[in-house]
């Protein structure tokens, strides 16, 4: 990230205050017929995505945005989807700087880091728990959420 990017995405940042994230839709199912939980391969691969609705963020107001981002989570045992989370997610913020954040928000790279970079890392310790409940419902044994960089 160059210098000036750099700048924007931390003017953006202080322009913003979370306000609440809540989920609106929580899917979660497995795929019959599955092995048990306890023939699954040791190296099962969780697949994830992060995508957000065409007109996010949307303007409740002047000063508040709301973001929708839509995760998708695939447990994959050799090649077949054995587990699937879907969960849509409502963060609501404040725009403490209404011309910061619409100066910030016009430049494409900086909004970009914000979608794919900074909403996840504010996410991701929830939806760990999140996807640990859906597994935990299906019986299904916990996998972590990779690291994120």
């Amino acid at each position: 990230m160059n210098e000036q990017v750099q700048k924007d995405f931390q003017e953006l940042v202080r322009a913003l205050q979370i306000q609440s994230i809540q989920f609106t839709e929580i899917h979660s199912k497995i795929f019959p017929p599955s092995s048990p939980p306890e023939k699954l391969e040791k190296d099962v691969n969780l697949c994830w995505n992060q995508q957000f609705a065409d007109e996010d963020p949307v303007k409740i107001s002047d000063t508040e945005l709301v973001f929708r981002p839509k995760y998708i989570f695939q447990v994959k045992n050799k090649e077949d989807i054995v587990f699937e989370a879907t969960m849509i997610s409502a963060l609501i913020f404040s725009v403490e700087n209404k011309d910061s954040f619409d100066k910030c928000w016009k430049d494409e790279q900086t909004r970009k880091i914000f979608l794919e970079k900074q909403i996840v890392r504010l996410m991701w310790t929830i939806l760990r728990q999140q996807l640990m409940d859906c597994m935990n419902r299906h019986s299904f044994p916990p996998i972590p959420l990779p690291w994120i960089v």
